[in-house]
């Protein structure tokens, strides 16, 4: 305690008395002072003195309340100065630091705060806003304090087999137990916001996995909520909102632009928005050769359409145009026109990359981000470093959205920006706020493991064992071709390979768009016709269902004389030579 001020002092000192602590401290100081004069060391500057005694104590004390600085050291403008000269090092942190958490016994005592703005960073960048309960504290112990914190509210789990990831994935995108209607599909795309995919597989695949029935009309109707595809590869796309655009946005482009005179003859105003005549009479091209034009502006991110039918329209047609010979007169040419004719074309530019300072949000992957949204005016330039980290966390944010776990070996089929090595040292501060829970949530992941604290509880409430499900392998929840140590077999990561599921286990694997069938349970299962109901389903798609699956092989032997004859059969196939057909009704 202080019991008298003297508050007499020279040029750059200041003298104050201290408590009982302090007295030793100084004592320590005096001596360290005495041998110093005694050598040829020059002596420390007063503020050096002043700053090595304030952040000694500071690291006894943990936290403190600036008040209690000005009970002990009786000099406050000097501590002021001297306390503001640390926090613009980076050395010490002010802000609300703990908060009053309540035993047992009904008395309170301060711990960390999990929203404390800190987050554990493993360097300070300058000062922050004091909060309404001002604290400060030594950067280094606020670490050690946060790291304490998190290892004691660390979750005791025991580890699930890492067949249960599958399972979870699964039922956290909606495959378990799909939706019916328009809400449904809302949030199944929320959650594949920035995933990218084969343009070809998301009505025929990703979606009717998710929602039965699903109906193109419904994707067509979220365009009025702003949701538009975006490519991002060859024949590769994903969807987003203008909000979304710089998640998906490369860091550290190339500075080169090689298509700049031709988006600048085809889109004068960078903000349009065009028709394919409108471009038409302004490129002077032919119609072949302007759809060819686009659909390669398309793939690198640098031109979108905002209507799904030109997408369907090119899907059909391979990304190519309609010839228009012969038979270019025919009623049936007159009304397929040209496949890039629909909805309106607009240009990305590195503008469109620029996120809010408010922005908030709740993607087989090609081998860089979109050129689209690269150049010198881009992301990394543009933004500062906690702008940059806001950025990071919306996309943590998305991706646990879409997954509720995190890993290195998940992530390598996102973008780049969304991937392990862009996302880890963000994970990790997230981890120190209490935002993420690090963990051993699986066995046979070999790389750290991360959920949000929602998906945690999720995974604790149980998995839905009894479902069946099933997935294209290139499906976003597909675990096919993801290197994990003990996780059963699973076909390639081809566009034409199936998995069916029961709970956590494969139970049938299609190959080569179901000519070879690996069965893995018994011809007299009780369950056998449930599983066999996939092929009516996968008839039944209202986007590009195939006429028939013929099966060649179930579990390498000739369908026509396999033990499984009889199943089939029975759920509707019909014996042709030595394969089992099943058409599809209409």
């Amino acid at each position: 305690m202080v019991h008298q001020a003297d508050s007499s002092t020279g040029p750059g000192l200041f003298r104050f008395q201290v408590s009982e602590e302090g007295q030793i401290a100084l004592s320590r100081l005096w001596e360290n002072r005495q041998r110093l004069a005694e050598s040829d060391m020059p002596a420390p500057e007063a503020e050096d003195v002043a700053s090595d005694l304030l952040q000694g104590y500071m690291r006894y004390f943990g936290p403190l309340a600036f008040a209690e600085l000005e009970t002990t050291f009786f000099a406050s403008e000097s501590v002021r100065r001297t306390i503001d000269r640390l926090i613009e090092d980076g050395r010490v942190l002010q802000g609300a630091i703990t908060a009053p958490e309540t035993d047992a016994m009904g008395e309170e005592s301060a711990t960390i705060h999990a929203s404390s703005p800190f987050h554990g960073s493993e360097s300070s960048v300058g000062a922050l806003h004091p909060q309404t309960t001002t604290e400060i504290c030594d950067a280094e112990t606020l670490e050690i304090l946060l790291r304490m914190t998190r290892s004691h509210y660390r979750p005791d789990f025991e580890p699930l087999p890492v067949a249960d990831l599958q399972l979870f994935l699964a039922d956290y995108q909606g495959l378990t137990s799909p939706g019916a209607d328009l809400e449904d599909l809302k949030q199944r795309m929320e959650q594949l916001i920035g995933y990218p995919a084969r343009a070809s597989l998301w009505e025929t695949e990703f979606l009717p996995a998710r929602l039965n029935p699903y109906f193109p009309a419904w994707l067509d109707s979220l365009s009025d909520f702003g949701l538009f595809w975006f490519g991002c590869g060859k024949e590769t796309i994903t969807f987003l909102m203008d909000r979304d655009l710089p998640l998906v946005a490369q860091e550290n482009p190339p500075m080169e632009e090689t298509d700049a005179p031709i988006l600048e003859r085809l889109f004068p105003h960078t903000n349009g928005r065009f028709g394919f005549f409108d471009l038409l009479a302004q490129s002077g091209e032919s119609s072949e050769s302007l759809t060819a034009t686009l659909w390669d502006l398309v793939w690198k991110g640098k031109v979108g359409n905002d209507s799904m039918a030109s997408l369907r329209t090119g899907i059909d047609h391979g990304f190519k145009s309609v010839s228009a010979g012969a038979a270019g007169r025919s009623a049936r040419s007159r009304w397929s026109g040209s496949i890039a004719s629909a909805g309106s074309w607009r240009r990305f530019s590195a503008s469109d990359t620029q996120a809010p300072p408010d922005a908030q949000t709740g993607p087989d992957a090609p081998g860089s981000a979109p050129e689209g949204l690269q150049g010198e005016d881009s992301l990394a330039s543009s933004l500062s470093i906690l702008e940059r980290e806001q950025l990071q966390r919306e996309r943590v944010q998305v991706l646990l959205g879409r997954y509720g776990i995190l890993f290195r070996q998940l992530l390598m089929r996102e973008l780049p920006p969304m991937q392990w090595k862009s996302i880890m040292p963000t994970l990790r501060r997230m981890e120190l706020s209490g935002e993420v829970i690090g963990g051993y949530f699986f066995h046979g992941i070999p790389s750290l493991q991360f959920m949000s604290p929602s998906s945690f509880r999720r995974l604790g409430a149980g998995l839905s064992r009894e479902s069946v499900y099933w997935m294209n392998a290139l499906d976003p929840a597909s675990l096919c071709g993801v290197p994990l140590e003990g996780l059963t077999e699973l076909p390639r990561r081809l566009a034409g390979n199936h998995v069916l599921f029961a709970g956590a286990e494969p139970v049938l694997l299609s190959r080569r768009h179901g000519k070879d069938i690996e069965i893995r349970v018994g011809p007299d299962h009780p369950e056998l016709q449930r599983y066999l109901q996939f092929f009516l389903a996968w008839l039944g798609r209202e986007r590009n269902p195939p006429n028939r699956v013929e099966v060649e092989k179930i579990n390498g032997i000739e369908a026509g004389i396999s033990e499984y004859q009889s199943p089939f059969l029975q759920a509707g196939f019909y014996k042709a030579q030595s394969s089992l057909i099943l058409h599809r009704k209409y």
